[in-house]
């Protein structure tokens, strides 16, 4: 999901703060819904996709209203590029949350974001049942792939849409 939001504001599509904005939401909300997590896997993948759905259509459509468009802009833009804008980003945000929960165990996904907000490693180890030093290895390569996703929209220049 964020690889998405990062390719958007490299193309200018969307500004520091907005990026900002919406991944501290969508961490936010993550940790409010997720607190527990059903133990069957498909049970927990459409729980996933049901709240990716939601959050993606309720932040979309919120960004079109910040701007001072009324809600209806979303399905009768004033040039067609606003409409694909954001069914186009709903479907690709959605496309990136169904092929991470493929590959990724939720769990460590959860800690993660739970080690971002303070919480000590030890104690999300011990609830999980796993080695601290696992624990540790998962949150350092996540963490290095959002430093060099970082580094990297440092270095393209962003254009702002006027």
């Amino acid at each position: 999901m964020f690889a998405t939001v990062l390719r958007f504001y490299k193309q200018g599509r969307w500004s520091d703060d907005e990026v900002h904005e919406l991944s501290q939401r969508t961490i936010r909300d993550l940790l409010e819904k997720f607190a527990e997590l059903p133990a069957d896997p498909e049970q927990l993948r459409s729980r996933v996709e049901a709240f990716a759905t939601m959050t993606i259509r309720k932040y979309v459509g919120g960004r079109q209203r910040e701007h001072g468009r009324r809600t209806a802009a979303l399905y009768h833009p004033r040039t067609p590029s606003r409409q694909m804008d954001s069914g186009l980003k709903m479907r690709q945000l959605l496309a990136l949350v169904r092929q991470e929960l493929r590959n990724v165990r939720t769990p460590f996904r959860v800690s993660f974001l739970r080690v971002i907000f303070g919480e000590t490693p030890k104690r999300i180890a011990k609830e999980l049942g796993i080695p601290v030093g696992t624990l540790r290895r998962r949150v350092w390569q996540v963490r290095r792939v959002l430093d060099s996703a970082r580094e990297q929209s440092r270095r393209t220049p962003v254009r702002y849409r006027t």
